[in-house]
């Protein structure tokens, strides 16, 4: 388990533990402890890793980061444009990631740097979404008005059914686009 935990690319022993510790911690493999060492003695080399902070980790959301990391080393000999570019492209990411390598061939940091860019995508998504149903909602409450005006001014059965018609039109059309928005159609 030490050797993957401070395991660099490209080598055997790299994977997704060396990938999540790696982003936050500086690892070393401090000292091999022979099986001598203990009483009884176990069937198993033992280590000791020093595992230091970094002062300033990157600052990347952790679900985030782990989903990519599992999604990228799911298929571990299979190139990352099977795995991980069908992930990146349900969520829209278009920049440039080098799909064409196997995900143990991809340095912690280049990891970090997409996990930032997907997590910057995703809220520019959310602040889109946010003002799309803030508008939604102000057309709404002037469609509402309209109608308690109308019905004020006693307007007559027609217009109470126009009105009611547009309000239910508006909250659909509000509905189909916040739908749309989120599963990444544009309206």
């Amino acid at each position: 388990v030490i050797d993957r935990m401070v395991a660099r690319p490209a080598t055997s022993d790299y994977g997704r533990l060396s990938v999540m510790l790696q982003w936050r911690y500086a690892m070393d493999n401090v000292l091999a402890v022979p099986p001598e060492s203990f009483d009884p003695p176990p069937r198993v080399d033992s280590a000791v890793v020093r595992m230091v902070p970094l002062a300033q980790p990157p600052q990347i959301d952790l679900r985030l980061y782990g989903e990519l990391v599992q999604t990228a080393f799911s298929q571990r000999r299979k190139i990352l444009r099977n795995t991980l570019g069908k992930w990146l492209e349900a969520r829209g990411f278009e920049g440039d990631f080098d799909l064409q390598r196997r995900a143990e061939e991809v340095p912690v940091a280049e990891y970090v740097a997409l996990a930032q860019a997907v997590q910057r995508l995703r809220r520019r998504v959310l602040v889109f979404v946010d003002r799309r149903i803030a508008e939604h909602d102000e057309h709404l409450r002037r469609v509402r008005c309209d109608l308690r005006l109308q019905r004020q001014a006693g307007g007559v059965d027609g217009a109470h059914r126009s009105a009611r018609a547009r309000v239910q039109a508006a909250g659909t059309a509000g509905r189909a686009l916040c739908m749309n928005t989120l599963s990444g159609s544009s309206a």
